[in-house]
C-alpha cells in the first residue's frame, strides 16, 4: 500500500530527528562535563560531574531507543502484507486506523489519524492475528476489523 511506504518513511525521518538529537545532547553534555572539570574543585565538581554523567545516560538511553525503532521500521519496509494482524499491519477498524510497528503516537494525515503502535501495547495484542471482519472488545467497546493490509 502507498500509504503505508509514506508512513514508514515519515517515521523514519521522526526517527532520524530523535536519533540526531539525542546525539547531540550527547555531546553537549560530555562538552560541559569537560568545562566542569577544568573550572570546579570539591564537592560542586563532584555533583556537576553527577549530574552530567546522568545526562549522558538519559540521552544514551534515548538513542538507543531511537536506533531500535529505526531498526524496526526498516524491517517493516521489506514486509509483504498480510492477511491477519501482524507486525507492519495497518489495521482500520470501527474506532480508528492503527499502524503496528514502534509505539510513536498518533499522526495526522489529510484524512485522518492514524495511531503507531507496538505489538506489546495493550491495543495491540487485542489486535493481534486478527483478520478483516474480526469483532473484539477493548476497554468496554466493541471493535470491528475493517480492513488490513
Amino acid at each position: 500500500m502507498q500509504n503505508k511506504e509514506k508512513l514508514i518513511q515519515l517515521l523514519l525521518s521522526l526517527v532520524e530527528e530523535k536519533i540526531n538529537t539525542a546525539k547531540a545532547e550527547i555531546e553537549s553534555a560530555r562538552e560541559a562535563q569537560q568545562n566542569e572539570t577544568k573550572s570546579s574543585a570539591g564537592d560542586k565538581y563532584e555533583t556537576s560531574r553527577e549530574m552530567m554523567t546522568q545526562e549522558i545516560e538519559k540521552h544514551s538511553k534515548s538513542l538507543a531507543d531511537a536506533e531500535q525503532q529505526k531498526s524496526i521500521l526498516i524491517h517493516l519496509s521489506s514486509l509483504k502484507p498480510a492477511k491477519c494482524v501482524e507486525l507492519g499491519s495497518w489495521v482500520e477498524t470501527n474506532h480508528g486506523h492503527y499502524f503496528l510497528a514502534t509505539g510513536m503516537g498518533s499522526i495526522k494525515t489529510d484524512d485522518f489519524t492514524i495511531q503507531t503502535i507496538s505489538l506489546q501495547s495493550p491495543i495491540g495484542k487485542a489486535l493481534l492475528n486478527k483478520k478483516r471482519g474480526d469483532r473484539f472488545e477493548f476497554n468496554g467497546k466493541q471493535y470491528s476489523i475493517l480492513n488490513v493490509d
